[in-house]
């Protein structure tokens, strides 16, 4: 038996590589949020578990948060605006893809599971900008079980 965690980040993975959007790209699963090394000027994304959390939903069963991270990376020629502007164009295209057309196209990547909330967590995230040049954007999407 897989982790639920594990199974959730396997199905966003799977849903982004089948997706299309504007920019072509393969993404993958890791364990860790990813750095700024190794980055190129092609589209990196990466799909990244994190903790989940446990609460009461009633006398009898209880509710699951699973967060999963996305990390969309892609080494940049400079941080001026013009060039870092269309990197946060491409993480609210990417945002659009998750909320899907009705607000609700996450609900069928894992059975039982819905999806509760997307955050960007930081569009960019300055110290790989500052450092290396490198945009990262971190997207969080939580899904949500009763049991």
């Amino acid at each position: 038996m897989t982790a639920r965690i594990v199974t959730i980040a396997d199905a966003v993975k799977d849903a982004l590589n089948d997706a299309t959007l504007s920019r072509v790209f393969t993404a993958g699963r890791s364990y860790c949020q990813p750095s700024a090394g190794d980055i190129t000027t092609d589209q990196t994304v990466t799909v990244f578990c994190e903790s989940f959390r446990l609460g009461r939903a009633n006398r009898n069963q209880d509710e699951f948060g699973y967060p999963v991270g996305i990390a969309l990376q892609r080494q940049l020629e400079n941080d001026l605006p013009a060039t870092v502007d269309p990197e946060i164009e491409f993480v609210e295209e990417f945002v659009d893809f998750l909320r899907g057309d009705d607000g609700d196209a996450a609900n069928v990547l894992v059975e039982g599971m819905w999806q509760d909330e997307i955050v960007v967590v930081a569009a960019p995230y300055y110290p790989h900008l500052e450092d290396n040049q490198v945009f990262t954007g971190l997207v969080r999407v939580t899904f949500k079980e009763v049991r």
